[in-house]
């Protein structure tokens, strides 16, 4: 799996502001910068979902999705 040579990685803790908002801290569990330009997956007929590029375990035991734009590095 390829990962860039700068910013967040797997194993980074990082802030995350999620869509409502709200911020949760956690970690970098896995990075899906390897699926390249795909940015929306079909769920059935009438659903699709679109791609994060980070799943993130966050503090209170979740697990969220977030691209670049919505990650910090957490201190």
């Amino acid at each position: 799996m390829s990962t860039p040579t700068s910013g967040p990685s797997v194993s980074s803790r990082v802030h995350v502001t999620l869509d409502d908002g709200q911020t949760v801290d956690g970690v970098i569990v896995e990075d899906f910068s390897d699926l390249g330009n795909a940015v929306e997956a079909r769920i059935d007929e009438d659903k699709s979902v679109r791609l994060r590029r980070y799943a993130i375990n966050t503090d209170d035991a979740g697990l969220v999705f977030a691209d670049d734009d919505a990650i910090e590095a957490a201190d």
